[in-house]
Parts: C-alpha cells; structure tokens; sequence
C-alpha cells in the first residue's frame, strides 16, 4: 500500500532539492523498504500504523546517515539515546514528539 499525503509531499520534495540523492525508509515496527529517491515523484512510503520509531531510528543511525528525517503522525515510541545522525521529525499531529533532534509540526 502507497501512501500519498499532498502537505508531506511538499516539505519532502523542499528537502530533496537539496541533495543529488536521498535514501528513504519506510517503516514502522520494522524497516519495509529502502528507496533511493531524487524527487518527490519516486517517494512510495509504506506502512501502517502500529508505529514504533525507537528501534527503526536506531537502526537507521548505524547506519552512518548525516541526517534522519522521521515523518510521523506522533503516535508511537521514540529513540531514548541522542542519535550521531542529525534528527529531524515532521509531525502531523502534536501527540508527542521526540526527546531529540528538532521537531516541525506540519
């Protein structure tokens, strides 16, 4: 299932003008898919609900990544450790939000 959501596509594609590639994680309990994106237009995410972005954050962060950018809607459990990456949330509602990083409520 592809989810589509027209205000994320838009904060989205301003990141990704940004930079020549990006890798995006879909995830939820678990990491689905790794896709590596130019625009907007490439962007499948995947997903469903019984979010927990805690243990996906820190596997994403041994990864090496410069930056992880979470887009939730704030309904799940977050990373209890800073992460080496920078982290950025988008948030759709103001549930809750992440003890680190910088959180932007969309």
């Amino acid at each position: 299932r592809c989810i589509r959501h027209v205000r994320l596509n838009s904060k989205v594609d301003s990141i990704l003008r940004n930079f020549d590639e990006v890798k995006i994680i879909s995830a939820d309990c678990s990491i689905h898919s790794i896709q590596k994106v130019k625009s907007v237009k490439d962007l499948c995410a995947i997903g469903g609900g019984g979010t927990s972005m805690g243990s996906v954050i820190e596997k994403v962060d041994k990864m090496r990544p410069d930056v992880i950018l979470t887009i939730s809607d704030g309904y799940t459990d977050w990373n209890t450790k800073p992460t080496k990456a920078h982290q950025i949330t988008l948030l759709t509602t103001n549930y809750s939000r992440p003890p680190f990083g910088v959180s932007i409520f969309i």
